[in-house]
């Protein structure tokens, strides 16, 4: 007398069921966002990681550059460093780090040729001794 594959199938199942809790469903622990990783390992109040990050992460001449230049001449910075702080996981960052390289923004002389941005050199040697 044969089992049915029904009954098979029930029979795995529980058999699974008896080594893998398998009453509830796996609950997703939340994961901590990347800013929050950058504050704990810099020592810096989450409140100040968006103008940290961007210090650590501009060329340096950028930096003076900064302290001179309108508001809105560093905001596609300010917007990547602000977007890459809410990242869960780290294959995400190609991905910003693309759409940053694409923004219209980044296509201006000083920007993109005399290197008034944010380094990408020095972003990934953030996270990556931020998140190893």
């Amino acid at each position: 007398m044969g089992c049915s594959p029904n009954s098979e199938t029930l029979v795995g199942w529980l058999i699974l069921g008896r080594f893998f809790n398998m009453s509830t469903p796996p609950v997703a622990l939340p994961s901590e966002i990347f800013a929050e990783k950058f504050c704990r390992h810099f020592a810096v109040p989450v409140e100040r990681y968006e103008s940290e990050m961007l210090r650590r992460s501009l060329y340096p001449h950028a930096r003076l550059a900064r302290l001179f230049a309108p508001a809105h001449s560093f905001a596609a910075d300010r917007g990547f460093v602000s977007t890459i702080g809410r990242l869960t996981r780290r294959r995400d960052l190609a991905g910003e780090t693309v759409e940053f390289h694409d923004d219209p923004s980044n296509r201006q002389f000083w920007r993109r040729h005399g290197r008034l941005r944010v380094s990408m050199q020095r972003v990934h040697r953030l996270f990556n001794a931020v998140w190893p």
